[in-house]
């Protein structure tokens, strides 16, 4: 395997198994033990030591020895027969190990994070981070806390998954507690740690258990307080320390200045935050100032949003308020909180969380790395790859909030309309999407979205074939009327670029308004996808690349990745790439029934010269449509910077590939054309 490769898609490894176990995504799963336990009531047969040894080198049965699928953490392949059990025993489907190893544990936690229940507000929450080396004097902790009244809940996982199991343990804490020793906790793991209870306004205690507390102090000082325990006893001053930490929390409240909002409900909310500045340097106060004000005027071109200025927020610079207080100072369903550190002396680290104030349920959070030699460089990339990320998680929560509510506005209908048009596989029409923005019109007529997602959707149908072209006219018709009343609004210049894109007209005018859409909304990823791939079959094929390729940063692992995947293979084939390319359309395995997705790869296998594999790829095609139609798509929509020559080759395969697939429907009709739409000729 080369250096740096992840074979771990499409594999449950032990990676991945150790996540689901940690993350307790079943209750009575916290451990290997009870795994085995469980697996051995479903007829497995196995003991505690068959799991161990899933771990190591060796397959349990056979004494097999296995390589390691991911060097840097030892990742082994579970054997495929027990994956059936495993997987039904934590409620996942085949399809969610499509994922690499470090994809795959984040997403379990983001679901461990969904599913943890809103504690009591009176009831005081401590998270304790240890390892096996504390676990005495920490359990002995643990059992005084909560007979005190106090909630508690620990990990055991820091030093293998940081990222998210500590984070997971932090989740509504008022207050954290790190167990140290000479023998457990490394300096790059404690600083994690440190950098989670940040962002989450923690008070951190440590204690010291058998370590120089001079030494911790000059490595990681950032903890509040520092308590000696020499003993496997209960840890002496503990509780007085965190009442100590946390009386701040209890009656520290910024001035009020104005009575309490209402909640805004018409639309979803937000208020992005002053950034906290921990990196130690009053110089970076400026950087993390425009690092929030950028995000804001991103989200404020969102328009499904409703965006609290940052000369609003301001008011809570260098504050640490309670989600709740903002909810009542601004009426905002939503918060963005983020904080930047030193990561090391070649790199800074933003991290942000988004909040629901209602119940403040962290909804989502992500750390974002980049080289400090110039941070004001990095503003614009980080900032919009923030919202890229934010802005599918807002959306699909107020949907499922909306459906909760059994509520209706047309705002609502339009964006959840919009979100199953880039995931729903679009043929033979995104008929979901349509129905629900023509509800949307029907609630309010004059809505502009619901006119502009009713185009796209009607010129989408039209391209994959569901629809007739006969209905273009009625798609330039809601396009027009919501480009006149939102001119500058993203979704009103892509409605009518589709409009366009589906008639035979240049396709100039059609990357003009995209671009105008991109502009519009940078952090929109499918826009970029769309840019690039447009850009690539016009002739600038490696700009289109390399826009495709950005949109797919923008959106990591997001349901509508497939779509993006189409957009990244079409650009690589564009680019000569062919072989990247036919790769990359495997992750498009959603839009299988689209005929074009086939038509390229075939095109990617003909430039190969595997003519075979070209026959095989247009055979996937489930109804063919005209021929001329296909013609005409090769000579004026793909390719354009590609020889001639190299076009009329593929053309002529085309030809000699559906007389034959004609041929073998209707052998006495080989000459007859299907039926079917053609959207160009």
């Amino acid at each position: 395997m080369a250096d740096g490769e992840d074979e771990t898609r499409n594999v449950l490894t032990t990676f991945k198994l150790q996540a689901l176990i940690d993350a307790r995504l079943e209750s009575d799963i916290g451990n290997r033990k009870a795994l085995a336990r469980e697996l051995s009531s479903r007829g497995e047969r196995i003991s505690v030591h068959g799991v161990d040894a899933w771990f190591k080198r060796n397959d349990s049965n056979y004494a097999i020895e296995r390589p390691s699928l991911h060097p840097d953490h030892l990742s082994f392949a579970i054997p495929r027969a027990r994956w059936s059990n495993i997987l039904a025993i934590f409620g996942l489907q085949l399809a969610d190990i499509d994922r690499d190893d470090q994809s795959f544990v984040d997403w379990v936690f983001e679901r461990a994070v969904e599913r943890q229940e809103v504690p009591d507000e009176n009831v005081w929450r401590i998270a304790m981070c240890y390892n096996q080396d504390e676990s005495v004097s920490a359990l002995a902790d643990k059992e005084i806390l909560i007979a005190n009244g106090y909630e508690v809940v620990d990990s055991f996982a820091v030093t293998q998954h940081s990222d998210w199991s500590v984070q997971r343990v932090f989740n509504h804490a008022q207050a954290a507690v790190v167990y140290l020793t000479d023998r457990s906790l490394s300096t790059s793991l404690v600083r994690e740690i440190v950098d989670f209870a940040q962002v989450h306004h923690l008070p951190l205690i440590s204690v010291l258990c058998c370590v120089d507390e001079t030494d911790v102090r000059r490595q990681v000082g950032d903890f509040e307080r520092f308590i000696v325990n020499e003993s496997k006893k209960p840890t002496p001053g503990l509780e007085a320390a965190l009442q100590e930490v946390m009386e701040p929390q209890r009656t520290s409240v910024p001035e009020r200045t104005w009575e309490t909002q209402e909640l805004f409900e018409s639309r979803p909310s937000i208020a992005v935050l002053p950034f906290a500045n921990f990196t130690g340097n009053a110089d970076w106060d400026e950087f993390a100032d425009a690092m929030a004000e950028d995000i804001t005027a991103l989200l404020s071109r969102l328009p499904e949003l409703f965006v609290i200025s940052s000369s609003t927020t301001r008011m809570y610079k260098n504050q640490l308020p309670d989600s709740r207080l903002v909810r009542e100072d601004l009426g905002v369903r939503y918060v963005l909180e983020g904080s930047m550190r030193i990561a090391d002396s070649n790199r800074f680290r933003i991290t942000a969380q988004l909040v629901d104030t209602t119940n403040r349920r962290g909804l989502w959070s992500k750390r974002f790395e980049q080289h400090s030699e110039s941070p004001f460089d990095a503003i614009d990339e980080l900032a919009v790859a923030i919202c890229a990320q934010l802005e599918p998680t807002i959306r699909q929560d107020n949907i499922q909030e909306g459906a909760r509510l059994s509520s209706a506005p047309a705002w609502r209908l339009w964006q959840e309309g919009w979100q199953l048009m880039f995931v729903d596989a679009p043929f033979p029409s995104p008929q979901r999407s349509l129905d629900l923005f023509n509800e949307a019109l029907e609630v309010d007529p004059e809505y502009p979205l619901a006119h502009a997602g009713y185009s796209i959707a009607l010129s989408t149908g039209v391209l994959w074939g569901g629809l007739s072209p006969a209905r273009v006219p009625e798609a330039m018709e809601h396009a027009e009327i919501a480009y006149k009343k939102l001119p500058e609004n993203a979704a009103s210049n892509y409605a009518v670029a589709m409009s366009l894109f589906v008639q035979p007209t240049p396709l100039e005018p059609v990357l003009e308004y995209v671009s105008r859409a991109t502009e519009l909304e940078p952090s929109n990823p499918m826009y970029r996808g769309i840019l690039g791939f447009l850009l690539a079959h016009m002739g600038r094929s490696a700009e289109g690349v390399q826009q495709a390729r950005y949109a797919m940063r923008l959106s990591p692992k997001d349901a509508r990745e497939p779509f993006l995947c189409y957009m990244l293979g079409n650009a690589l084939a564009a680019d000569e790439q062919f072989q990247e390319a036919i790769s990359v359309f495997s992750g498009a395995s959603l839009f299988s029934e689209v005929d074009f997705i086939w038509l390229v790869v075939a095109y990617a296998h003909h430039r190969l010269g595997d003519t075979s594999a070209a026959h095989e790829a247009l055979n996937r095609i489930v109804n063919p449509r005209p021929l001329a139609f296909y013609e005409w798509a090769v000579d004026y929509r793909l390719w354009l910077g590609h020889d001639r020559s190299d076009k009329d080759g593929f053309k002529s395969l085309l030809a000699s590939w559906y007389q034959a697939r004609i041929a073998a429907k209707a052998p006495n009709s080989a000459s007859r054309a299907p039926t079917g739409s053609n959207s160009a000729s």
